[in-house]
């Protein structure tokens, strides 16, 4: 379902979402409990120790182009970058163990949005665009937020909210947040209320602002399901009018369509579709008047139509200031895709550090003569529950050797069972455990019998 929200002054609008709430979320006071230290994600224990980076190449990098068209700023491993247009060495804009990603240039080119974990959880924040005067936006504490795009007056910022019910797939929403922070409005409800497992994700306003758009999952029900053919069609792009409140299907069809991006004149949409015999994906532009679709790159790297896709189903990017290419990221590199069908690529090179741990070790004996059992094998027989630790060949190995340690082995499990259900009847079966020791049968080893 989608709500309507009319379009009014920045002043009321600032006003509506900043009720009760005085302060902004990045001034807020932590709640530090019992005085206890805070713990910071930018402070890890432990020891820690950097490594040398030094790539040319990045993998499912979000890309965003400067209003003048000077620049682009770009996230590698977990920390974001800023490039000349014709490419050079990128200057990291953020760095430390936080995660952060998906930058967008504020409409007056001097703020970057981008979602970070750096509270803990994933949410919006903005900066200056050379790093400086990091501020957070939005105090999510359960749901992640992903995809922030600017409103073109530059007070307002959408994002898209994960909502985790009975499994792991998050269903998506779309919410819009003043600048400053506040708890922010819903522009787009999840599909089917609170149990939904379908995605919504990846908004764009056009130029006006009257328009919100976002790829949404089509395919029936309300449960996401595996095995999904994109070819098919499982994302449309669909369209807010936020005057109206209406919402109109703009692209769907065979190969779905999702990342959509308006042109500066707003009277052209980007999108992504899959390919429908190989395993990757294209770049298209639609002509909102005329309704014509035209590929300007037949292969970029493959969607991910099929997945949650919970942070979007492609990296965003931009179009260029002129409208006349768009630049994104595809197989390794950042490219520059001309509507009148050139290509190049925006060579880049990082050259930084990361912090790492070393990796946690255990020693572990491959074929010890003795084995003490830490993991139970269960199976149900009517309504009775069969415990047995071992299978035939090893209760036999096991018993011969530590014979009294396989009968403490059964009287714990039988402890264990009364503990959890202490109204059972359960039986150590002692002379079965000695009839397998002797290796007289083929079937599972009983070491515990219960029954209600």
């Amino acid at each position: 379902m989608l709500k309507f929200l009319p379009i009014f002054s920045n002043a009321v609008a600032a006003s509506v979402l900043a009720l009760g709430l005085a302060l902004p979320v990045g001034a807020q006071e932590p709640d530090d409990g019992d005085n206890k230290e805070s713990w910071s994600v930018q402070e890890p224990p432990g020891e820690w120790r950097p490594i040398d980076i030094d790539s040319d190449e990045v993998s499912w990098s979000t890309v965003d182009v400067s209003p003048d068209g000077a620049f682009l700023v770009f996230d590698f491993l977990g920390d974001l970058y800023r490039l000349p247009i014709a490419g050079g060495d990128a200057v990291a804009l953020t760095s430390g163990i936080a995660w952060d990603f998906q930058p967008a240039f504020s409409p007056d080119g001097t703020r970057i949005a981008f979602i970070s974990d750096r509270s803990g959880v994933e949410n919006v924040w903005t900066m200056d665009v050379d790093g400086e005067n990091m501020r957070q936006v939005t105090d999510e504490r359960e749901h992640l937020l992903h995809n922030p795009a600017w409103a073109p007056d530059g007070e307002f910022i959408a994002a898209r909210k994960a909502y985790v019910s009975t499994r792991s797939i998050p269903a998506g929403s779309i919410w819009l947040y003043h600048r400053s922070g506040g708890g922010g409005v819903e522009l787009v409800e999840r599909l089917h209320g609170e149990q939904s497992q379908k995605n919504i994700a990846e908004p764009a306003f056009s130029p006006d602002g009257r328009y919100l758009y976002f790829s949404q999952d089509t395919t029936g029900g309300s449960v996401w399901q595996y095995n999904k053919d994109a070819n098919q069609g499982v994302f449309a792009v669909r369209r807010l009018d936020r005057e109206t409140g209406e919402t109109e299907t703009v692209i769907s069809g065979p190969g779905g369509a999702v990342r959509p991006v308006l042109s500066p004149d707003g009277k052209r949409l980007a999108f992504v579709r899959r390919n429908p015999t190989e395993l990757t994906s294209r770049l298209m532009v639609k002509d909102l008047e005329s309704g014509i679709e035209t590929t300007v790159a037949e292969e970029i790297s493959r969607d991910m139509q099929e997945t949650s896709g919970d942070r979007g189903n492609y990296p965003g990017f931009d179009w260029m200031p002129d409208g006349r290419s768009l630049v994104l990221w595809s197989q390794g590199k950042l490219r520059r895709f001309g509507i009148d069908g050139s290509q190049s690529v925006i060579d880049f090179r990082v050259r930084d550090q990361r912090m790492i741990q070393p990796a946690l070790r255990q020693k572990t004996e491959v074929a010890p003569e003795t084995v003490d059992v830490n993991m139970l094998r269960w199976r149900l027989n009517g309504s009775c529950v069969i415990a047995n630790a071992l299978k035939p060949e090893e209760f036999h190995t096991f018993i011969s050797h530590n014979w009294a340690s396989a009968q403490d082995q059964a009287r714990a499990v039988k402890s264990q069972l009364l503990h959890l259900v202490p109204s059972l009847r359960v039986w150590l079966d002692v002379d079965n455990m000695r009839s397998k020791a002797r290796g007289a049968s083929d079937q599972p080893t009983t070491t515990v019998l219960a029954c209600p």
